[in-house]
Order: C-alpha cells, then structure tokens, then sequence
C-alpha cells in the first residue's frame, strides 16, 4: 500500500508541476519534488496533489502560489503535498502540519505523525507527538490534546482514549465520562449504552453519563439491539435488558439477536433455534439456518436449503440448491438450476422445471418462463393455462394485493423487447380473446384498454374494438406539480394536458405523455413522436424526435435516429444527435457517450472533460464537482478535470459508495458497517454512518431512513419498511425518523409525508415544515410535492389545490 501510494503522488506531482520562469521574479517553479518520507500514518489523505495550485521554492524551501501569481503559503517549509485546494499538509525541520489555503495553521507543524482520522462523530484530524495522541477539528481548534495513548472514536460526541493499559470515555472536549479503570471498551454506543470490560477481565455495559447499567459478569458480551444485549457466561449465554435483568438462559456455544421471538443458536458446530424461555424449539441438527422471517426460516444442510416454520418442524425435504422467503403464501424453490413453488405446507405445487417462477400467486395463478424463454400462466396444480407460447404474459398481479384483471396483455414474440413485436389479450383461461395485432398493449381498467396501433395511441374496449373517449375537464387520474405556473393532469383515461393555478385547463389532454414546462416549451407525446409546445398550446418545434427531455440552460435533450442530441428554443439542432447517451445540461456542462468514450461538453458541444473510455454509463454533476465510480474508487474531478478526490471502497469507514455519487452543500453518501453517512469533498467523513438510507443534501439538509421493523412490509419487492427523517449537514436530526415516506422539501420549506401506510385502504399524506410541524390538520389519499406554493391533492375522492396553509383554492 505505501508503495503504490508513492507512484500515485509521483505521477500526479508530474502532471501538475512544470517548470516555467514566473515573469518579473527569480523565482523558478518547482519542477522537481523533494520527496520526504511519507509515512503509513500520513496515507489518510489519499490522492494528494496539486491541481490550480502551484508549488514554488526559494532558498531549498517551498511554497505555493495560485493561478494569479499571489502567495498562499510563503516558502518557509521544507515540503509541501496539497490535500485539496483548500489544504495542505507540510513539513518543517521533520514535523507534520497542515495549513488551508489563506495561510492559516489549521494544524501547527510541530507532529511526527498527522492522519484525516474519523472519530465517529465527523471528521478529524488525529495527531501524533512523541507517541502521545489528540486531535484537530478543521477549523483549526485542538479538542483533545496530545496526552492518550491511543485515541478513537464511538459515535455520537464521545471517544474511548488510552492511558497506560487503561480505556476511558471522554467528549469532544477532553471532559472525562469514566475514570481510567477498563481493560477494553466496545466501538460504538448502541441504545446509549456501551460495552465495557473491568480490570478483571468482565464485560458489562456502561451509559452515556459513564454510569454502570448492567453487572461486569460476562467474558464476551454483544451490544443491545432492540432492547436486548447477549452476554456470555461459563454456562451459557444470558439475554438480557437495559437494566441488566436477565431474560432468558441459552446454553449453547454461539447464539443470535431475537427475530420473530426467535434466536439462532450452535451447538457441537450445529445450528436450531430456541423462543424467548430458553426451551429448544428446532434441534442443532443444521449447518446453517438463517432468521425468521413470517413464521418460516430458512435452514441449509449438507449443501441443501429447505423451510422449518416456528414449531421447528420442516415443512420441506432438505433438498433444495437454493430457497427464496414466503411472499403471499408461497416460495420460490431451484433444483439443478431450475426453479419451482412451493406453498406453506411444503407441498411443491409447481415442479422445479422451469427456468424462471414468479414467487407471487394470487386467484390461483402466477407466471412461470421455461427453458427457452416462454411464458405461460399456470395454476397452482402445476396446470399450464394458456395453449399458446409468449414472450411476456403481463403479470398486472404483481402489483396489485387483491385482484387480477379479466384480461392479460400477452406479447407473442419470445424477443417482446423487440420494435416489431406484437401484443394481444388472453383471458384467464388462457384463450386469446384479442388477437395480437398492437405494438404495445396495457392492462383493461374498467372495460378499457390504452394500446398503440400503427404508431398511435388508441382506446379499446373488450372486443378489441377502437373507441373515442371525451375528456372531462375536471375529472383527473393525477395532478402534478407546478411549473412555470401550469401542472401536468392526466384524464380517467390516461392522456396527458395542463391546468394554470385557477384550475383551468388550458392545454387539452390530448398527448400520450407529457414533461413540465422549462424556458416556457413542455415536452410532449403525440403518435408516438416527442414534440414541444408553448403554454397557449400551440405546436412551436414539430414531432420528429424518439424521446425528449425539458429544457436545461436553453438546451433540451431530442433522441434521434436511436442517437442523443441538443436543441435550442428554435427547434435548431445546435449540438449533432450523434452519442449513444447523453444527460441534460447543469452547471454549463453535459455528460455524453458515444463509443464507450465519455466526455463533458459545454453548450456548444465542445469537449470541456474526457473521461476515457469508461464501463460505466454517465457520471453525476453537482456542487462543481464530477464524479463517477471507477472500479471500486469514487473519483472527482473539478471543472478543469483535475483529479480532486479519489478513495477507495476498502478504506476503512467505507463499504462501499451510494448510487447516487454526487456531491451535494459539499457532501456525498458513503456506506460504512452497512450503514449511511456522508463525507465532504477533501474525502473526510464528516457525518458518521448511522442510517439505513441517506438522500442527498438539498438546502442544508438531507432526508434519511432507518429500518421499521416493527411496520409490516406490503409489497413483495420491498424487503424492509423503513422510516424517514430530516438531517442538517452536522448529522443533527432535525425531524426523527418516523414517517413511511418523507419528500424533498421544496423552495417553501415543505414536505409531503406519509402519516400512514394502508393495505386495502387509502393512504394517508400530509404535510410539515422543516421544524417538523404539520401545516394542516387535513389527511389525504394523494399529495404533489408544492412547487410555486401551490400543491395538488386528492381529498376524499376528489383533487384540488391547496396553499402553503393548506387552505382549499381550486375544487374540481
């Protein structure tokens, strides 16, 4: 690791310092670095070069100097490497410092060692003096003097420090919580409560006051989970509470938290399961098993998976190459790579014979693909229904809890992706009941149908007849958010127009889709073919395009030909529809790909970045920052392409990086232990992982989520309910995590909440401000993000608009 970590300073130094006579002045910029020993501990900061900076010597010692010519850190040091722009680490006569580009000591050169460091609770700067150790925050301020041993973070504002052979617990502020008595201490508060062992070489837990919670007894103890910690003894294990009652006694050589009042336990290299008593409910008779999850577990024995419900009897034969988890009543099973279903009793309903089983039956029916690729419905006798081969049968059921339509889209190409591919309708007995003749078919919603005909959009009714529907102003499937004054609606049928903030329909619904309004064009659908119109309606640039996106900085992004381009407000094609993909404008950028090369562009097409040949498909642009991953590293570059941060996933406070890698009020989510925090542009962590789910920054704050377990999951693609809550950029909850769903907060500070999940009945939506407050007392079934202080709601059956204090303004 140190070497690797050399030839990537060396290269980078190489790229960005050239020799060159700075104009009226002696001086010579340094084309050549004095390399000092850069230790393990130092590695932190990885990365580290110069970018818009340039370094300079005078006399044997260095600089650094901006693009301008002015000083930002006089030649006084022995050796400098920047951090980013804004830092840099430098030596003077052999200590560690760093300075920020004003030339402030942020920390002073007098250290042997200095390391970016996470103490848990944001991002710090550990130092080392005569092996003594402390830390920096980045405004420069010394929290912790160096005095400890060793030194590190638990979470929250404490830190467990060293002294001798002893641990204590200390603030941010060096203000001891525990004496020095601990032979060792856990690595994270859980439940505000921390395991600790005495100098007799016992476990116990102590609180955030430092205070002992629970009796030191144990020679192993796992942190508190819901309620409940696992502490070993000479017998056994013991659960027990936050008070240190003891729940229950397991026996056993390893055991498991409590899920579904059930814990895993080993015994002799074996596993089973006991309840909340103690009693043994499943025999350690397994190699593995895994958690319950609705009344069945998952067990595995010599390579073979099957089921066991809470009695600890098996419900299946031990037989299988893999299992899925119940969902609705049945599972999917896979025998010598082809998969079958079996239901609750065990019984496999469909063999293991096809190459594919949707795990979701209802009405007796689900789908199953065989070997070829082919679908077909069947019953749960096994019984195929449909006579004919399709490539697709729509299975609407996937989605829906309780019904499946009287008629399925089924498409009659194996290949159903394909542009030439034909649909039609089978019953539920598997008749085709409409012949296959559209070239894309949706599911019948009372009687009707929306299918493309020869490139148009039409209406058919049970027959297969076309039919012409009136619209209703008034009557709307949805109503969305405002933009330049005018919401998207769409009809009880499926076709899109446009309303002001009265009401009114102004633009028909009369287009298939339709996109918000930006520099007063909307993108919409009509035959098939993208088109732009004005807000009076009128057509201004034709339909010539396959897709189209709004308008970004006078730039809308057409596909044409299968190729992406840009056109102006004209309808003139100012940037040639000539890359594989592409993305809109931001920040005067645009990310293209054309032949696996990926560049950023500026309004003209110009190549202002070239990223390469690249495996990934377009990165994210935001904060003035690009960043994409390359392998497993997160790389940003800054608007000059200079490499500004590169970290790896293996470091050690990241899993890995989110999806969405963009930077955002200068932070972006990582994954570490599992769990979500952010991390700023330098590549330190600044707000510790914590939660199951992180959103990016928005206007100084962030929306985050943490697992319900509690809360039912109702949709079988969803693995886990969570609940969501508002974030500042200091980690500081601003509103707890506890609604189903929480959308962004828009420019006026509010934010759609869900107060209540239903199965069979209407959800339930609100709104709140960015204290948490409701802003109305009323509830509704649907509710649109507000945009131009206006949002869209459906109360009691019906839309209408609402102001900021949920005062009615428009019924329909």
């Amino acid at each position: 690791m140190l070497r690797s970590a050399f030839i990537i300073i060396f290269l980078t130094l190489c790229f960005s310092c050239h020799a060159q006579q700075v104009p009226g002045s002696d001086t010579v910029i340094a084309d050549t670095w004095n390399e000092m020993a850069i230790d393990d501990d130092s590695l932190g900061f990885l990365g580290l070069t110069l970018f818009e900076n340039q370094a300079y010597r005078i006399n044997g010692k260095m600089g650094i100097r901006d693009a301008n010519n002015k000083t930002l850190l006089p030649p006084i040091f022995d050796n400098i490497v920047s951090i980013n722009n804004d830092f840099y680490l430098v030596w003077a006569n052999g200590k560690k410092g760093i300075y920020d580009s004003a030339g402030r000591a942020i920390v002073p050169p007098r250290y042997n060692k200095i390391k970016n460091w996470d103490m848990g609770n944001g991002a710090f700067i550990l130092v080392d003096s005569q092996g003594k150790y402390g830390y920096y925050d980045w405004q420069g301020r010394q929290r912790i003097p160096c005095m400890y041993d060793s030194l590190t973070g638990l979470g929250g504002r404490f830190n467990k420090a060293m002294q001798g052979e002893k641990w204590a617990v200390a603030d941010d502020d060096n203000n001891l919580i525990t004496p020095f008595i601990y032979s060792e201490i856990g690595y994270k508060f859980n439940e505000s409560l921390l395991p600790a062992s005495n100098c007799t070489g016992k476990w116990g837990f102590i609180d955030t006051l430092g205070k002992q919670h629970t009796d030191f007894k144990y020679s192993k103890v796992y942190p508190f989970y819901h309620g409940e910690a696992i502490g070993k003894t000479d017998s056994g294990f013991q659960f027990i509470n936050c008070k240190g009652d003891v729940l229950c006694q397991a026996k056993f050589a390893d055991v498991s938290y409590f899920k579904e009042g059930y814990a895993m336990v080993e015994s002799n290299g074996k596993w089973g399961f006991i309840d909340k008593s103690g009693t043994l409910v499943t025999p350690c008779i397994y190699d593995q098993v895994y958690n319950f999850k609705d009344s069945f577990a998952i067990v595995e024995q010599n390579g073979k998976k099957g089921f066991i419900n809470t009695s600890g009897r098996p419900i299946t034969a031990v037989v299988y190459d893999n299992v899925y988890e119940f969902c609705n009543g049945f599972a999917r099973v896979v025998q010598n790579e082809k998969e079958g279903l079996v239901n609750q009793a065990g019984k496999e309903i469909v063999r293991c014979e096809y190459k594919y089983c949707h795990s979701k039956v209802l009405n007796g029916l689900t789908t199953v693909t065989d070997l070829e690729g082919y679908q077909y419905l069947i019953d749960t006798f096994g019984n195929i229904i449909n006579r004919h081969k399709y490539g697709c049968i729509e299975d609407s059921f996937n989605y829906n809890d309780s019904i499946i339509p009287k008629y399925l889209p089924v498409c009659k190409e194996r290949e159903f992706w394909r542009r030439n591919a034909h649909y039609g309708y089978i019953n539920l007995k598997g008749k085709e009941v409409i012949p296959t003749i559209f070239e894309s078919a949706q599911v019948f919603q009372n009687g009707i149908a929306l299918v493309r005909y020869h490139g148009m959009m039409q209406h058919i009714d049970t027959t297969g007849a076309i039919i012409r529907l009136p619209t209703i102003p008034g009557h709307y499937g949805h109503i969305y958010s405002f933009s330049q004054a005018l919401a998207q609606v769409t009809d009880s049928f499926g076709y899109w127009g446009f309303i002001d903030k009265t009401g009114k329909e102004v633009i028909r619904c009369n287009y298939e889709a339709a996109k918000p309004f930006k520099n007063g064009l909307a993108a919409v659908m009509l035959d098939g073919r993208w088109s732009y119109i004005n807000s009076a309606g009128t057509m201004v640039i034709k339909p010539l395009f396959e897709d189209a996106e709004s308008f970004a900085e006078n730039r809308a992004l057409v596909k044409k030909n299968g190729k992406y381009g840009f056109i102006n407000e004209k309808a003139k094609i100012v940037i040639r529809c000539r890359y594989k993909n592409a993305g809109s404008f931001s920040q005067g950028m645009a990310a293209v790909k054309k032949n696996n090369m990926v560049k950023l562009i500026n309004h003209e097409g110009k190549c202002i970045i070239n990223l390469g040949k690249r495996t990934y498909d377009l990165p994210s642009f935001s904060d003035s920052v690009v960043c994409f991953i390359d392998g497993s590293n997160l790389v940003c570059l800054n608007r000059q392409g200079n490499e500004i941060l590169n970290r790896r996933n293996s470091d050690s406070y990241i899993d890995r990086f989110s999806d969405d890698c963009s930077f955002v009020d200068g932070l972006i989510s990582i994954v570490g232990n599992g769990k979500y925090g952010y991390m700023n542009k330098s590549g330190n962590l600044v707000i510790a992982p914590q939660w199951n789910e992180a959103n990016v920054f928005s206007n100084g704050v962030a929306i985050v989520g943490i697992i319900d377990e509690k809360r039912p999951v109702y949709s079988c693609h969803d693995m886990v309910a969570r609940n969501y809550g508002l974030i500042n950029t200091k980690g500081e909850e601003l509103i707890p995590c506890i609604y189903p769903y929480l959308g962004p907060f828009s420019d006026n500070g509010i934010a759609v909440v869900k107060l209540k999940e239903n199965r069979f009945a209407d959800e339930e939506y609100s709104y709140i401000n960015k204290a948490g407050k409701l802003i109305t007392t009323d509830i509704y079934s649907e509710a649109a993000d507000f945009a131009e202080d206006v949002a869209a709601v459906k109360y009691k059956g019906h839309w209408r608009l609402i102001d900021t204090t949920g005062k009615c303004i428009v019924k329909f």
